[in-house]
């Protein structure tokens, strides 16, 4: 990714999508909670009951999260049972991440001023 920046500037358009592209992202994510349990789906598969657990909220507020977090694509559900298993969405998560590695990565940000 560095030498890709290094090289070539993005242009205002490139930068402007991927904003738009992180945004649904860092909109779900500021929430403390969900990053907490997006970051405990990164391990594997849980049921509600081991997110509760876990990060010691009831589960009402768990799956308000875990609501939030699917409705916006980054995790997927599936039932097993009487039980709902969530996992993380990779296929969202990759349309997102070479977005984020663009407006996040040091290599990328400019030290020239515009000041004159």
């Amino acid at each position: 990714m560095g030498k890709a920046c290094s090289t070539a500037r993005r242009a205002p358009r490139q930068a402007a999508q991927d904003a738009e592209a992180v945004r649904p992202l860092l909109k779900v994510m500021g929430e403390p909670n969900r990053l907490r349990i997006f970051s405990l789906l990164t391990q594997g598969e849980l049921c509600v009951c081991d997110i509760e657990s876990a990060i010691g909220l009831p589960q009402n507020l768990v799956s308000h999260h875990l609501g939030v977090l699917r409705e916006a694509g980054f995790i997927r559900a599936r039932r097993a049972g009487q039980w709902v298993y969530y996992s993380i969405d990779k296929a969202t998560l990759g349309e997102v991440y070479p977005a984020l590695c663009r407006l996040f990565n040091p290599e990328c940000v400019s030290d020239e001023s515009r000041a004159r």
